[in-house]
């Protein structure tokens, strides 16, 4: 088992000893295993994921009611270079970088080959 791996089971060790611990976490909650929240986790993070990924594709803006917990792990997850890659590549606009704004604004800065 590698080092990472070691860390996130911690990581999730906390935090399912968090939720047992908890007076806001429901009885049924508390008596998920790990395998089972960590699977829920995973499930929220492929929907967001793929909502992203549309907007991405179309440039859409999200519709606000298209999925309740989209605003609370878009604004978790903005920053997260595994969901929004800081640098990509296609066949027709080239390289685009991402840079930030004094503001905290994402803007593409498209730089042709």
């Amino acid at each position: 088992m590698s080092e990472g791996s070691k860390e996130k089971g911690r990581i999730w060790d906390k935090i399912i000893s968090t939720i047992q611990n908890s007076d806001m976490a429901s009885s049924s909650l508390k008596e998920r295993t790990k395998a089972s929240i960590q699977q829920k986790w995973d499930s929220l993070l492929q929907k967001y994921r793929d909502i992203k990924d549309k907007i991405s594709r179309t440039g859409e803006e999200p519709i606000q009611n298209e999925w309740e917990f989209f605003r609370d792990m878009d604004e978790y997850l903005k920053e997260d270079p595994s969901i929004t890659a800081p640098i990509t590549v296609d066949s027709i606009h080239g390289v685009k970088h991402k840079i930030q704004k004094p503001e905290n604004q994402d803007e593409e800065n498209n730089i042709k080959k």
